[in-house]
Parts: structure tokens; sequence; C-alpha cells
């Protein structure tokens, strides 16, 4: 009886003693501890309990306890260097655990989300696990984050979202998924997340989507799906989206978006209009929303021909494609307030002037050619205007006479060799021109200031002007406050404020930059254009050769009469001196004369008079040798000034034509693989100019003429330099040989010449 009543009592401590371990290690003894506490409660056993210890002991299935970190500096706390493997279930304990709202893990490795991090920290609102190394989110993960509205899970390992891995989080906000490996979403994924602002999937490898996959999410403001894989977005992805505002899909491979994938005008009244929605550097071909309530459309660097708009764009960017024609399904109640179209196919602006409600325009890299002069009537809003490199050889009056709002104005790198400021009369609120990479040589801006008094920038670089000139057009501009724009850093060429410029009194340095300036003309052509290019190109070079052709002649004459100058004075330098020992011979013989006609005089005073004057005699041949040979030197400069000089010019045409030759033959190599690659470019070659065409007609037999002149003109200058060299060759020789056979002797001398 007692045995009995003392095994029953050890029997009763057992179950209390496992009752209160069950209790004081639920939470970290889950997986191991648990099944073993149940064992023992139905068996009783105390046995059983030191098993319990025992296993608890030798396989550590005791959790690791991780505490908080609370910055000093703000509300966040932060656990540091958490390491977390399988199915291991840690502890996480921070002082006033129940009033944690900001959570931050820092320098850690979890494999998953852990749920009980959200059972400790039950009024979490945000968590961040970014870098984290977290590879999947499991179905109960989130079952206690009911107050939590950010969860950031930015750079991490995750590879699919499964259904209702968001179970629980029913007030989430913000959920950052960037820069995963997510490949697959579950339809089911975001069902329990009605709540949902905004959703970052950016950096991941989507290929596609599930036409409904975003359909749980009514609330939802912005979508980053940008730096994916997408190649179709399908019908009525986001159609059940009402409050949709920002749809970000740049940067994929989209190529097709089929028809209803977004909202249309039909939708509900409560539908808002979608104010981004970004399609740029994908691959689309054709692009239709002309149904679709759009504000802000980016389409940069497709491969679009053409787009329908709806009346609601306000804002369109598509630059880098070959669009030649923007169309609007309601041209009356279109709102388009800004339109980039550079870089693409436009040749015409007879589409563009219908959008009557531009602000901005910018058609620069277009080959639109001359304009016509009602081509901008209809566009009276228009504050920024950007044509460069468009062709523009003309601008008359009245062209801008409609464009009274007009601020800004490019109309740089283009064919225009004279401007008048009077053309922009009627846009007196002007701010900034810019004028850049033209040949212009002069402009009227004597009046500007009081023209446009609101001008306070204007681009003047890489034109034809002449230094003198530009030096007044300057001072002009910094006399009124006009900044001065520059297109390229200064180089070592003549400039006047970082402009460069022609300067008379140095025009050969000029001509080394003269090929790098066409060059840099136009460096956005690609082969498409490739023959007008060329036009304009031989154009510039061949007003470069005038110009320096014209100032060089100048030069030169002045030069040669200089020269002739100092040529005149040395020869009646050397006549004089020639008249005196001329003047000296005579005063000489008279001498002698009168020394032979004495009859009486010592012997004495006529040896040493007839030593003086041999002594004069000698003196006097001396001079006139002198003089011999100063004029033979004089003789040999004079011809060894005019071999360099020739050299110099033989040099300087030689290499510019080799330079040049060098250039049309690279262009005629350029036109020809473009021609035969004709076939292969197809639709995407651009329209050429009448003018361009008749240049490509002409140009086979033009280019063989222009190499042949350039061979025949190197032959010439050969054939002038030998000439030249070997006739100052000979006239050298016999002007030594003349005074190499001479007698040396005294007697010689005086019998020679006296």
């Amino acid at each position: 009886m007692l045995i009995s009543h003392l095994q029953s009592g050890l029997e009763q401590q057992s179950i209390t003693y496992a009752e209160s371990i069950k209790f004081s290690f639920a939470s970290t003894v889950f997986e191991c501890g648990s099944v073993i506490v149940y064992f023992i409660m139905q068996r009783k056993c105390v046995i059983h309990l030191i098993l319990l210890w025992f296993i608890v002991g030798t396989n550590g299935c005791v959790a690791e306890e991780y505490h908080c970190n609370v910055e000093y500096y703000s509300h966040v706390v932060s656990f540091s260097n958490v390491v977390v493997e399988g199915s291991a279930m840690p502890r996480f304990s921070c002082s006033n655990s129940d009033n944690i709202a900001d959570l931050i893990f820092k320098m850690s490795l979890l494999e998953e989300v852990p749920k009980q991090l959200f059972a400790t920290f039950p009024n979490l609102v945000v968590a961040n696990f970014t870098r984290s190394g977290i590879k999947r989110i499991n179905r109960y993960s989130l079952n206690r984050a009911v107050h939590l509205k950010n969860l950031y899970l930015k750079s991490n390992e995750l590879q699919e979202l499964n259904a209702d891995c968001f179970y629980g989080a029913v007030a989430l906000l913000d959920l950052d998924l960037s820069f995963n490996n997510i490949s697959s979403i579950d339809r089911m994924a975001f069902n329990t997340l009605s709540k949902l602002l905004v959703l970052w999937m950016s950096g991941n490898k989507l290929r596609s989507l599930d036409s409904r996959v975003f359909e749980p999410l009514q609330s939802i403001r912005t979508i980053y799906l940008n730096s994916n894989e997408l190649q179709v977005i399908e019908a009525g992805l986001f159609v059940a989206n009402h409050k949709l505002k920002n749809i970000l899909l740049h940067s994929n491979h989209i190529s097709v978006i089929e028809e209803g994938a977004f909202r249309d005008e039909k939708s509900t009244e409560s539908s808002t209009a979608l104010l981004i929605l970004s399609l740029s550097n994908n691959k689309l071909t054709k692009l239709n929303v002309e149904k679709v309530k759009i504000i802000q459309l980016y389409l940069t660097n497709n491969t679009l021909e053409a787009i329908l708009l709806s009346p609601w764009v306000q804002t369109l960017y598509a630059e880098n494609n070959r669009i030649s024609n923007v169309t609007v399904s309601d041209v009356t109640n279109m709102q388009l307030k800004t339109l980039r179209l550079a870089n693409n196919s436009i040749t015409s602006l007879e589409s563009i002037q219908l959008f009557h409600s531009l602000n901005e325009l910018d058609l620069s890299n277009n080959y639109i050619g001359p304009l016509n002069i009602t081509c901008l009537t209809k566009l009276v809003f228009l504050k920024e205007l950007r044509l460069q490199r468009t062709f523009i050889s003309n601008l008359q009056h009245g062209t801008f006479a409609q464009q009274q709002s007009l601020k800004w104005l490019d109309i740089s790198y283009n064919n225009l060799d004279r401007f008048d400021f009077d053309i922009l009369t009627s846009s007196a609120t002007l701010q900034q021109i810019f004028l850049d990479g033209n040949r212009l040589k002069s402009l009227n801006y004597e009046h500007l200031k009081k023209t446009f008094p609101a001008l306070v920038k204007i681009g003047l670089s890489e034109n034809n002007w002449n230094c003198t000139y530009l030096i007044q057009l300057v001072r002009y501009c910094n006399e009124h406050s006009i900044e001065l724009f520059k297109s390229q850093a200064v180089q070592n060429q003549t400039n006047v404020k970082g402009i460069y410029c022609f300067d008379d009194k140095n025009p050969l340095a000029n001509w080394n930059n003269t090929l790098q300036h066409v060059q840099a003309l136009h460096p956005h052509l690609n082969s498409t254009t490739e023959d007008s290019a060329l036009q304009t190109l031989l154009q510039s070079v061949l007003d470069d050769v005038k110009r320096f052709s014209e100032n060089h002649a100048d030069v030169a004459n002045q030069t040669s009469k200089l020269d002739g100058a100092v040529y005149d004075l040395t020869k009646n330098q050397f006549n004089i001196q020639k008249d005196v020992n001329s003047l000296r011979q005579s005063l000489f013989e008279i001498r002698l004369a009168l020394m032979a006609n004495r009859t009486n005089g010592s012997v004495g005073a006529d040896n040493d008079e007839l030593r003086r004057m041999i002594e004069t005699a000698n003196n006097l041949t001396l001079d006139k040798q002198e003089l011999s040979a100063k004029t033979l030197e004089f003789k040999i400069y004079e011809q060894t000034f005019k071999v360099d000089k020739a050299l110099e010019l033989a040099r300087e045409n030689s290499d510019k034509i080799v330079v040049l030759a060098k250039r049309v033959e690279q262009w005629i190599s350029n036109i020809v693989s473009s021609g035969g690659a004709a076939g292969m470019l197809g639709h995407d070659r651009l329209p050429i100019h009448p003018s361009a065409a008749q240049v490509e007609v002409s140009s086979g037999n033009g280019y063989g003429l222009i190499i042949a002149m350039l061979v025949v003109m190197c032959l010439m200058m050969g054939m002038i330099m030998f000439i030249i060299a070997k006739f100052h060759r000979r006239s050298y020789g016999v002007e030594r040989r003349r005074y190499a056979n001479r007698d040396s002797s005294m007697a010689t001398i005086i019998n020679n010449d006296i």
C-alpha cells in the first residue's frame, strides 16, 4: 500500500514536472522536445523525463537567444550577426518588447523570415531584412504580423513567391522584394494584401506574369517591375487595379503589349488615370494606347516606328527610336505639353504642328531639312524648341512669328551660314539661344539686349568667327550680362573666352583644326544619313580651304613685299659699296700717275710712297673681294630662302593633300559599304533629301576626278622642288669654281683688279 502510494506520488510529480518543462521550453524546444514531452505525458514515466534532458543536452535543441541593440540616435531596434540555419527556432529578446515598432537585421544570415519574431514583438510596424540571405517565406512566417506596414526583403535570395506567403500581414502598405532571384509568382501570393500601396519587384528574373496575379491588390498605387526579363504584357494584367497610378516596366525584353493590358476609358468612374507608364529600354516595335488614360509616357530606346496616343497624354519621351509619325485619336482634346522625339526618323513637322498645346518640343537629330515658314504657326504656347542637328539651312522671317512665349531655342549644329535676330522679334521673352556648330561669321548683335531683355545665355562656339570680330561680340555680351555657353573644352587653338576663332595674324594655326571640326560637326550621324552628311562635310572643307587660301594669299603677298624691300635695300647697299670701291680705285690711279710723272725726288721718299701705294692697292683688292663674297652670299641666301619657302609650302600642301585624300577615300569606302548594305537596311534607312540624292548620283565621277587632281598636284609639286634644288646647286658650284681658280699672289691681284 505504501509502495503503491509512493509510486503514484512519483508519477504525479513526474507529470507536474513534465508539464512545467513543456510550458517553459515550448518556444525553444518545439521540434525535438515537444514529441518527447508528449510521450512522457502519455506514459507518465520518470525515465522518459531523464531521456528528455539527455536529448536536450546532447543534441542542442535548446534555441539560441539574441539580444537587441537600441540605436541611441533613433527609435530603431537592431539585431546583429544573427545566424539561423535550417529549422532552428532562435529566441529574440529586448526590453519593453511590446512597444518596439521598428526593427532591422544587420550582418545576419537567415534562411527564412523567423515567425517567432512577431510573437516577441507583437506591435512591430517596420521589419527590415535587407541582405539577410533569406531564401523563402513560409506559409505562417507572417501569421502574427498583424500590425506590420513596411516589410523590406531587398537583396536576398528569394526564388519564388508561393500562395499565401504573406498570410497574416493584413495591414502591409509597402513591400520591397527588389533585387532577389524571383522567377515565378503564384497567382495567390498577394491574396491577403488588399491594403498594399507600393510593390517593389525590380531587379528580379521574372519572364512572365499571370494575368490575375495583381488582382487582389485593390489599393495599390505603384508597381515596380523594371529590370526583369519580361517579354509579353498579357491582357488584363493591370485592369483590376483601379487606384494604380505608376507602372514601371523599363529595362525588360518586352516586345508585345496585348490589347487590354491597362485600364481603358470605359473603366469605372472611380478609376484614376495612370500618372506614369515607363516602357523605356525594351523591344517594342509598335504601341497603341489610344484608349488608355496616361499622363506621362516613357518610350525611350525602343524600335518604335509609329505611336497612337490617347488625348490624355501630357508628356511623351520617345528618344532613340525609329518614329516617323505620331498620331492622336482625338486631336481636338489633345493635352500633350512635352514631346521629345530626338534621334528618330521625323522628316516633316506636318503631324507635329497639330499638337497645338505643346510647351516643349525636342526634334534634335532628325533629318528635317529646310523649314516651311508655316510649320510652327499653330504652336503658339511653345516655350522650349530644340532643333539641333536637323539639317536646317534656312530660317525665314515669319518662321517664329507666333512663338511669343518662346524662352529656349537650340538650333546648333546645322547648316546656317547667317542668322538674323530679327526673325525672333516676336519672342521678346527669349532667355537662352544656342547657335553653336554652324558657319556663322557675323551677327546683328548691336541691339540684342534691347530686343531680348530677358536673354541670359547664348551659345556661339564652333563657328567661323574672326577673332577681331569675336572680341567685340564677347565684349558686348559681358557688358550686358549675357553668359557665353561653351560646348567643349578649350584646346591649343586661337580662342576668345573659350570660343574658337580665326586669327588673321596666324592663319596657318587654323588649318590643323579644320578636319577635327568637320569630323565633330555631326557625330550622331550613322549610315542611314551618310550621303547627306558627306555633302555637309565636303562643303565645310571647301569653305575652310577657301578661307585659308584667301588669308594665306594676303599674308604671302605682304611677306613677298617685305622680302622685296629688304632685297632692294641690300642690293642698293652693294651698289653703293661698289661705287665707293670704284672711287677709291680712281684715286689710286691718279696717285699712281702723279708718282710716275715726278722727275726729281728722293729715292727713299719714292720707295715709301710706292709701299703705301701697294698697301692701298692690296686693301682695295681685299675690299672688292669681300664685296664679291658678300654678294655671292646674298645670292645664295636668296636662293636658299626661296627653296626653303618652296619646300615648306610643298610640305604643307602635301600633308594637307594626303590628309584630305585619306578622308575622301574613307568617305568613298563608307558610301560604298553603305550602298552595299542598302538591301539589308531596307526600311530602316532615313529618307534622303533631294540635294543629298544629287550628291549621291554624281559622287561616282566626282571622287575619281578629285583623286586624279590630287595625284597630279603632288607630281607637279615634286618636279618644282627638284628644279629649284638643281638650279640652286648649279649656281653655287659656279661661284665656288670661280673663286677657287683665282691666283692669290699680289701681282696677279694688282693686274686683274687694278
